[in-house]
């Protein structure tokens, strides 16, 4: 009997009350979707953390995205290695009885936990600047990627210039993984573009339908390639995006009130930890 292969799609801020004004049907790629209680804090790396080991925060540790290490006094942000929460994976005693499992673009993937894994990983120059490039195992796998569908932007990902370029190569890569040569039996893969165009102009501007519309193509594209290629499909999302009526600045209420410190180097503000 073949095993059957399952791919699983997290699709950033895709939140109910989004889908439920710009597709009230709740039908995406062939999927009905139905709303789904949000891990609290609804951010990236407990969301993944805590599918991955189908336990709570409290459990597996991953309670942000980001740490300040009292011991070294820095501020850790977006750190990769799988060993940063614990718990068992729901994939252990899957891959024990010879199934393998892939991650694309998972935070915290980095390590033991997967037989594929390609993440960002860009390399920074000790003289300024930095290369783009991806992590990937096998390490043929982003160079053969990389000669296909081009190089994956690192500036598409996150940042002022996060756009939905970052979600449509990772839909490129997917599709090439699951027809080739090494597909996993359970794969996992996020499409992250939607949280950054509906946290610059909110969920109801006219820019989030198009947006919306990108994403809707992308997941209709996956959906067929893991059809043709004998995979089921589970879509998620970790959180939704609401609109806001006034901004809050954290940073500068607390330097207002004595409780931050900064460095001034070249006209710019560096926080003093």
């Amino acid at each position: 009997m073949m095993m059957q292969r399952i791919l699983v799609i997290q699709a950033a801020a895709l939140g109910h009350n989004l889908v439920q004004t710009l597709k009230p049907d709740m039908q995406i790629a062939g999927l009905e979707l139905q709303p789904l209680q949000p891990v609290f804090p609804a951010l990236t790396c407990t969301a993944q953390a805590t599918f991955r080991t189908a336990t709570t925060p409290d459990h597996h540790g991953m309670v942000g995205n980001g740490f300040f290490d009292r011991t070294y006094h820095k501020a850790l942000f977006w750190e990769q290695s799988s060993s940063l929460y614990d718990g068992q994976r729901i994939w252990d005693s899957f891959r024990q009885r010879g199934g393998t499992v892939g991650q694309m673009f998972w935070q915290q993937s980095l390590g033991q936990d997967s037989d594929l894994v390609l993440s960002p990983a860009p390399i920074h120059k000790h003289g300024g600047g930095m290369i783009q490039d991806c992590f990937s195992k096998p390490a043929e796998l982003y160079p053969a990627l990389a000669s296909k569908i081009g190089k994956f932007g690192l500036q598409n990902y996150w940042g002022p210039l996060a756009s939905s370029r970052s979600t449509q190569w990772i839909t490129a890569a997917t599709c090439e993984v699951m027809s080739g040569e090494f597909a996993p039996d359970l794969l996992l893969t996020y499409l992250p573009h939607l949280d950054y165009g509906l946290q610059k102009t909110g969920p109801s501007a006219a820019a989030a339908g198009k947006e919306f519309g990108v994403l809707q193509t992308c997941l209709e594209t996956i959906a067929a390639a893991a059809t043709e290629n004998d995979y089921a499909v589970l879509l998620f999302s970790d959180y939704a995006i609401a609109d806001v009526s006034r901004p809050v600045f954290p940073n500068q209420l607390l330097l207002e009130n004595g409780l931050a410190h900064v460095r001034h180097v070249n006209g710019m503000h560096y926080p003093d930890l």
